[in-house]
C-alpha cells in the first residue's frame, strides 16, 4: 500500500504528464485554466500559496517564489492546485487561499514531468511582467487542466 506522500507524488506525477495532453485533447467539457505566477516574496516558509477567487469561473492562481523556482517547486503547487480543485471543486464561494509546505523530492519527478515543469519555468522567467487582478504584477502562464470527472482521473 502506498504512502500518503507516495500517493501525492503520484498525483504530482499524472498532474504535470497529462497537462500537455489536456491542451492537446478535445473534449465536451470546458478545461479549467490555472494561472502559474512568479511573485517576490509568500508568507513564511510556503513553498507556493493557491488562491481560488470566487464565481462559477472558478479562477485558480498559483504563486511561487521566484528565487526559489525550480521543478520540486512547481510540482509541489500543481499538485496543490489538483487536490484543492479535488476537494473544493470548481466553483468557489469565497476567496480561499492555501498554503503549501514541504516540497517533492527530486528523485521523485520523472523525466517526462522535468521536461514538462522545464518548459513551463521557460515561460515563466520569459514572461513579461503583467498585472494580474488580485496578485498584482507578476509574471505568469497558463496551464490547461481537464475537468474533474467522478471516475476519471486528475488530468487527461
Amino acid at each position: 500500500m502506498l504512502s500518503f506522500m507516495a500517493r501525492r507524488y503520484l498525483a504530482a506525477l499524472l498532474i504535470l504528464l497529462c497537462v500537455s495532453s489536456a491542451v492537446r485533447s478535445a473534449s465536451a467539457q470546458t478545461p479549467r485554466v490555472v494561472t502559474v505566477a512568479l511573485v517576490d516574496h509568500l508568507s513564511d516558509s510556503a513553498v507556493a500559496t493557491i488562491v481560488r477567487f470566487p464565481g462559477s469561473a472558478g479562477r485558480m492562481v498559483i504563486l511561487l517564489r521566484e528565487r526559489d523556482l525550480d521543478e520540486t517547486a512547481l510540482a509541489s503547487g500543481m499538485l496543490a492546485a489538483f487536490e484543492a480543485r479535488r476537494v473544493l471543486g470548481d466553483t468557489a464561494r469565497s476567496k480561499i487561499i492555501v498554503q503549501v509546505y514541504g516540497r517533492r523530492s527530486v528523485a521523485s519527478i520523472s523525466s517526462n514531468e522535468r521536461q514538462l515543469a522545464t518548459r513551463y519555468i521557460t515561460q515563466l522567467r520569459a514572461a513579461n511582467p503583467a498585472s494580474l487582478d488580485g496578485v498584482g504584477v507578476a509574471r505568469s502562464v497558463q496551464v490547461a487542466m481537464a475537468p474533474l470527472g467522478r471516475n476519471e482521473g486528475p488530468l487527461r
